[in-house]
């Protein structure tokens, strides 16, 4: 069964945000090995998605334990924040993890990645940026973490999706999608995107402007 997660808005970088996301187990499953989290500063929001190695139960209390981190640390720079969360998965299956923290005042996101967690910047429907995870498993092996800063345009959007949904997952073929809400956008990625034989999670966090039609 799919979560769809209504929008959301909080402060961070002097501007809200508008985030939504779909959360869904594998078929067969009841529970999502996946989970995502967000918080948000007086000057920026974090985001955590985390896979669990696997699927069902232990895959999530994996990806959910990311997630506890994220909001025990909220203050945290990306990669201290993954190793922080590399450490807390080490009696666990351990997830792929991605930590973005978005700062629109400042027009910079600055992520951390380890594995196959997929997140692109796009600048209204055109793709402006991947961003970079490094190999390894939270909780298992990481090697050579990093840390990378990139821009924010004044029109972003940051999409972040589990190895659930195809490595071709963007905006591009739904150009009008973008001045829609973050949950209306999630939904149709998750839609055209997922695998469906997977535990699938896309977030998407932009300016809450309205939605425009």
């Amino acid at each position: 069964m799919a979560r769809w997660l209504p929008a959301r808005q909080g402060p961070g970088g002097g501007a809200n945000f508008d985030i939504g996301a779909v959360n869904a187990a594998k078929p067969g499953q009841t529970v999502c090995g996946d989970a995502w989290g967000w918080v948000a500063g007086r000057e920026y929001g974090t985001l955590v998605v985390a896979d669990g190695l696997g699927h069902g139960y232990e895959a999530s209390v994996a990806s959910q334990e990311a997630v506890r981190v994220l909001h025990e640390n909220p203050g945290v720079e990306p990669k201290e924040l993954l190793e922080l969360i590399h450490l807390a998965l080490r009696s666990s299956r351990g997830a792929a993890v991605g930590v973005a923290r978005l700062d629109a005042m400042r027009g910079k996101l600055t992520f951390s990645g380890a594995g196959n967690i997929s997140a692109q910047i796009y600048s209204g429907s055109r793709a402006f940026q991947h961003l970079v995870s490094v190999n390894g498993t939270a909780g298992h092996q990481m090697q050579h973490l990093k840390e990378f800063s990139y821009p924010w345009p004044d029109d972003g959007i940051l999409l972040m999706y589990s190895d659930g949904l195809t490595s071709a997952t963007g905006l591009e073929a739904h150009p009008g999608l973008v001045r829609r809400d973050a949950t209306l956008i999630a939904g149709i990625l998750y839609r055209d995107y997922s695998r469906g034989h997977d535990d699938a999670t896309v977030v998407v966090v932009k300016r809450a402007n309205g939605e425009q039609g």
